[in-house]
């Protein structure tokens, strides 16, 4: 299968269902899936960005030698916003390697101090960053004062993830 030919077809679960199973645990389809994602084309990068994120909760292993060029995407101004939103839904689940976890949760948590940044992509990065955290729970604090700063600006959905993320790291405010 040629994977730009098939995502040119439309944007549809029954191509992207395709696509994921057809990548399947092969690195070298996975590479050729990435280069649609980070592509010039904003449409292809799209579709291909949901497939990126299906297979990560399939196929984490596949994440192991790309975190870099990843990580540098999300830098970057997208070309379509579902980029962005489907590479950090990836690190809801995938293994975040420790050489890489201060520098996602600082990508994550600009994200979910930035008033412009979708909703999708702001409760996503309040996982990630709750995922560090969890490891490091003396990064806290930060994170509770950009919620609590924030949370009145927020959707009700983004407003509840923020209350329990909240509720559940004071309680351990005075244990770190």
């Amino acid at each position: 299968m040629n994977i730009s030919k098939k995502l040119a077809q439309g944007h549809s679960k029954t191509i992207n269902t395709e696509i994921v199973e057809y990548v399947g645990q092969s690195e070298s389809r996975f590479k050729d899936l990435l280069i649609c994602v980070l592509g010039d084309d904003m449409r292809l990068s799209q579709r291909a960005s949901w497939a990126l994120g299906d297979i990560s909760l399939k196929y984490p292993a596949l994440y192991n030698q790309h975190h870099r060029v990843l990580l540098d995407s999300l830098k970057q101004v997208q070309n379509h916003n579902a980029i962005r939103r489907n590479i950090v839904r990836t690190y809801q689940f995938a293994d975040i390697p420790e050489e890489y976890e201060a520098e996602l949760y600082d990508i994550c948590l600009n994200f979910v101090n930035d008033i412009e940044e979708m909703t999708a992509v702001k409760a996503f990065s309040l996982r990630v960053c709750e995922r560090v955290i969890e490891k490091y729970p003396e990064m806290k604090n930060e994170l509770i004062q950009i919620i609590e700063t924030n949370q009145s600006l927020w959707s009700s959905g983004l407003k509840n993830r923020g209350s329990k993320f909240l509720k559940k790291w004071r309680n351990l405010n005075n244990e770190v």
